[in-house]
């Protein structure tokens, strides 16, 4: 094949090998156990190598991988060793079909392997001209492909749509929530529910369901269907028993059948077995169920600075995360790259998200403070702070210079704090891309490039995951807490994904670079500084987990990171109304051209 083009926004399968060589995801097969720590099930996957002629191969090779990396691991993709192409296999004798749309009747569903034989008939339901797997010669590999399932569904037009079992599982069962999907399948159906469903109720057919948190239409409809619907129930528990091992054999063979109870719209890529069945590999876009009316609310309690004067009066939000896409991808059982979670946004969309059959409120509480009442603040970072106390209250001397804690009369951020790394990045391409001036002086400097340094100090234009854990786990650093996110929910640590970074390098007209660096951080209560900085040279390896393992040692404060030979400034981000981040950006170029760290 020529002109492959690597998706620089998808990220590493590990697993996979790492050679130059093209393949496609040919087949899923069994399921396993995973007895690390996260609990996540692997999957084994088929890979069929393409030739130098741009054909598919005899060349076949098996890897066990997460289920959470399904998301991007998808029927057909086109890996160059282990990064995915832009490209899908289509080689199909013309049979290949994209976006094709399906109205189907979800009653309907059954589970089906892949050699299974149509009912009354000696030939299955894959005939080997249109698609096969080729002679596998270890038997329990074989069986591992041989008993996979599929989802079949009739559609009301009479059509029968076949989709991969796990596809149906990985696009349509909470895709814009992956979490909530993979504690599905570790835990009690109710357990998980009592995680997102602060109280619910029915009204007639109604569903009316309290939330810890926000959450999206596709994520709100499911919990509820969950928590409600008794066939939605039934499938649920039939997919939980399907994966679980109690058997002697390792391998499961799960049974998916769609959340909906009885209809639903699928729309996706993929080939015509014959004239009245349809395999789709893939899922981009599926509706929600429409079989009762869901109203969902959450309560969000706002603290009032100063009741008496309105036009100064100003809120503390309870900090509320919508949905969450870090999702644990491997075993983490061995101290290898792999040990980590991944930003893995889903693929697919929702059909008509706006069908009018769910209704969201938020239940604002006020609350009027003064000085006379005490609330406890979680402060997360303590950029700003001088000293915070011990709480060892026989120490006197902890509490000297302790920083008064206070809410101030002006909100001090106006920024969406989990989106920084996406506005930073708007913003550097806003200054490059109209030749803004920022020198310090009379030289008339301008950006020349922005370029994204990955977790090997690799260069690429466009942004790839970056992670603290997993650069220094592969550099056998021991990591501490705050390489994870987490909060406090009904006094239960809630762990909502590893924590990524961002490195750029910034080329300027005259050739001259620096380094930027940015942490990821939540929604609202971490508004850690930017650094610029300089090691008089290109990053290296050995450099950039000293400095990940120094920021992680400093809980994020980049104020206090000293290396040797490491050049800093640091800066805030926007913190009022009149400020923007392109200004702020802008003035944090102009400190550290004057100060010399570009070179």
């Amino acid at each position: 094949m020529k002109n492959v083009f690597i998706n620089t926004n998808i990220p590493t399968v590990d697993n996979f090998p790492k050679d130059d060589k093209l393949r496609v995801v040919w087949a899923y097969g069994a399921v396993y156990k995973n007895t690390g720590t996260t609990r996540v099930p692997e999957i084994y996957v088929m890979l069929k190598e393409i030739d130098s002629n741009g054909a598919i191969s005899s060349a076949q090779i098996f890897r066990r991988i997460s289920v959470a990396q399904l998301d991007i691991v998808r029927y057909m993709t086109i890996w160059k060793g282990n990064r995915r192409t832009t490209d899908f296999w289509k080689s199909f004798d013309n049979n290949y079909v994209e976006n094709q749309l399906f109205f189907l009747d979800a009653n309907t569903a059954t589970s089906i392997s892949f050699t299974e034989k149509r009912k009354n008939t000696d030939y299955g339901y894959f005939p080997p001209y249109r698609y096969k797997i080729d002679k596998i010669d270890n038997p329990k590999d074989y069986y591992s492909f041989a008993n996979a399932t599929f989802t079949k569904i009739e559609a009301f037009n009479g059509i029968t749509v076949i989709v991969p079992s796990m596809e149906l599982l990985t696009s349509t069962y909470v895709p814009q929530e992956q979490q909530i999907r993979y504690k599905l399948i570790q835990r009690d159906l109710d357990d998980v529910l009592d995680e997102y469903i602060k109280s619910s109720s029915t009204d007639g057919s109604k569903y009316i369901v309290e939330l810890y948190e926000r959450k999206n239409e596709s994520n709100i409809s499911f919990l509820a269907y969950a928590k409600f619907n008794l066939v939605t129930r039934q499938r649920l528990k039939k997919l939980r028993a399907s994966i679980e091992t109690g058997s002697p054999y390792p391998e499961r063979y799960p049974v998916v059948l769609p959340y909906h109870p009885s209809e639903l719209y699928l729309q996706g890529d993929g080939i015509w077995l014959d004239e009245e069945t349809f395999f789709m590999f893939r899922i981009n876009q599926y509706s929600l169920p429409i079989d009762n009316e869901i109203e969902s609310y959450t309560q969000e309690l706002e603290f009032e600075t100063d009741e008496s004067k309105k036009e100064n009066r100003s809120y503390v939000r309870v900090p509320q995360n919508l949905d969450d896409n870090e999702i644990p991808v491997t075993n983490e059982h061995n101290p290898h790259g792999r040990n980590a979670a991944q930003h893995i946004i889903s693929e697919v969309s929702v059909l008509n998200p706006n069908n009018g059959s769910i209704k969201h409120r938020r239940d604002v509480l006020n609350i009027p403070i003064n000085n006379n009442i005490n609330i406890d603040i979680d402060i997360e970072n303590t950029e700003d702070i001088n000293q915070i106390s011990s709480a060892q209250s026989d120490q006197a001397t902890d509490s000297k210079n302790t920083a008064g804690i206070i809410i101030d009369e002006q909100d001090k951020s106006h920024l969406k704090q989990s989106e920084v790394l996406g506005m930073v990045i708007d913003a550097l391409e806003y200054i490059r891309d109209n030749a803004i001036d920022i020198s310090s002086d009379e030289s008339n400097l301008d950006i020349l490039d922005i370029l994204f340094v990955d977790e090997e100090c690799g260069l690429s234009a466009t942004q790839t995951a970056t992670q603290f854990s997993r650069v220094l786990k592969k550099a056998k650093k021991e990591t501490n807490l705050w390489v994870k996110k987490r909060k406090i929910q009904n006094h239960k640590t809630i762990f909502l994904g590893f924590r990524n970074y961002m490195l750029i390098k910034v080329v300027l007209s005259n050739g001259k670079y620096a380094y930027l660096f940015e942490i990821d951080r939540k929604d609202e209560n971490e508004s850690f500084l930017g650094m610029i900085f300089n090691v008089g040279g290109e990053i290296h390896n050995g450099v950039l987990v000293d400095l990940l393992y120094k920021i992680m040692e400093e809980q994020g404060v980049v104020k206090k990171v000293k290396l040797s030979g490491l050049k800093t400034i640091t800066f805030r981000h926007q913190t009022n109304k009149e400020e923007n981040l392109n200004d702020n950006i802008q003035s944090a170029l102009k400190k550290a051209i004057k100060n010399g760290l570009f070179s």
